[in-house]
């Protein structure tokens, strides 16, 4: 690996390599942070196995248009193999969220008002800037979100394809019974918005200054909203995030007098969108585990398993 990332880092010209380390393995990508004389980056490697999950085409081309566009809380893209499976991007000083201790009640606060205008900032992303860089690198522009097809994306279809070949232990039958006693949301028709996708406590890093980060672009794309209905992604990081959960009133306060909306009519849409968001956890991990005991998942069932019972263990009292 040493001599792959020398070559890497000659041909870029970015600086004589110092040093390189194993940072840890996601679900399709292994990272490694390389230190140069000119700086430090995170390289991201396809995990075997991974297959066409892990083509870090997309988020390249979406970073290349955060950075055209300003946007400060997202790392710089430096380089994509032309396979789409070797992705370079500067490193980012600090914290993942869902770790930091030790924090003031001060600082909490200014963290979690942080988070929320770095989600707001990404209305100033357009479609036509990401159908450009997508356009670039021979990418279609993927089809808006909307309440109902995130609904079959991220439930619908990581459950339903699953459940006959999924293991004895997986508790489908509980989980279909919260997936039908559910009420399907209607499409919604207006109002695009450009959101990160999966802005949870590890994607989120904090700075030494509390600056935020967004990391991991991969399901960034645009959504579709009613008026006044968007929650700007803050129903999902305060399902996700202890801290944020526990400023959720000065942050919608916040969000609400920020965007002109009528506070009690916020409150009722990240309230219900949070429930929407803990039963795709709970399918998402369930399809995960089904894969992985079929042999179809880069880890082993017992990483997703966990994760399964987690969930529903934390989420049970919730539902029926």
């Amino acid at each position: 690996m040493h001599d792959k990332i020398k070559h890497l880092i000659d041909m870029l010209d970015i600086g004589k390599l110092e040093s390189f380390s194993w940072l840890g393995s996601g679900y399709v990508s292994h990272a490694y942070e390389v230190r140069t004389s000119s700086g430090a980056y995170v390289l991201l490697e396809q995990k075997k196995g991974a297959g066409s999950s892990a083509d870090y085409t997309y988020q390249y081309a979406v970073l290349k248009c955060l950075e055209n566009k300003k946007y400060r809380h997202a790392p710089k893209p430096i380089y994509l193999s032309s396979d789409g499976k070797t992705l370079l991007l500067t490193k980012v000083q600090g914290k993942a969220l869902n770790k930091l201790r030790d924090v003031s009640n001060e600082d909490k606060k200014t963290i979690a008002i942080n988070v929320a205008d770095a989600l707001m900032a990404l209305q100033t992303i357009h479609p036509k800037d990401v159908e450009q860089a997508l356009k670039a690198f021979g990418l279609e522009m993927p089809a808006a979100m909307n309440d109902a097809s995130g609904w079959d994306k991220y439930v619908i279809n990581t459950f339903y394809p699953y459940k006959d070949s999924a293991p004895e232990d997986a508790q489908a039958a509980w989980i279909e019974k919260q997936i039908d006693g559910f009420k399907r949301p209607n499409p919604i028709p207006k109002n695009l918005y450009f959101e990160h996708g999966d802005p949870n406590g590890e994607n989120t890093l904090i700075g030494p200054d509390l600056s935020v980060t967004f990391i991991d672009w991969e399901l960034a794309g645009f959504f579709k909203y009613a008026e006044n209905g968007q929650d700007y992604e803050l129903s999902y990081i305060m399902n996700d995030v202890p801290l944020m959960n526990e400023l959720r009133d000065d942050v919608l306060e916040y969000v609400a007098k920020k965007q002109g909306l009528e506070l009690d009519h916020f409150k009722s849409i990240i309230f219900k969108r949070r429930n929407v968001t803990k039963i795709g956890d709970i399918a998402w991990a369930f399809m995960m585990y089904t894969k992985a005991s079929n042999g179809n998942a880069p880890d082993k069932p017992e990483v997703y398993k966990k994760v399964l019972d987690t969930r529903i263990k934390e989420y049970k009292s919730e539902f029926v």
